[in-house]
């Protein structure tokens, strides 16, 4: 699994950076601070395109992935790969 997600969001031709990760301790500090911030984060996301649906603006999202260093190719491939199974997966009934 990636440690870090960073995310830019690109209105129109105005780019806003995600401002430089901060540092933790330890890197169950950082996954525990990653999984209290995931809702948040979430919402703020989800606030923006709704003001993006009701304006001229138009806007696009993208996820940049950033690996641990001990992450070998493998591991990158089958996350990518079952992110895509995830994206064109059916509903179950």
């Amino acid at each position: 699994m990636p440690g870090t997600v960073s995310s830019t969001l690109v209105l129109s031709s105005l780019s806003v950076p995600q401002p430089a990760m901060p540092q933790f301790a330890t890197a169950q500090d950082q996954r525990y601070a990653q999984a209290l911030m995931q809702p948040a984060l979430i919402r703020i996301i989800d606030n923006i395109r709704k003001q993006l649906d009701i304006s001229d603006w138009t806007g696009t999202y993208r996820d940049d992935m950033s690996w641990p260093p001990e992450t070998t190719a493998e591991q990158k491939q089958q996350y990518l790969t079952l992110q895509d199974m995830l994206e064109t997966a059916a509903p179950e009934e």
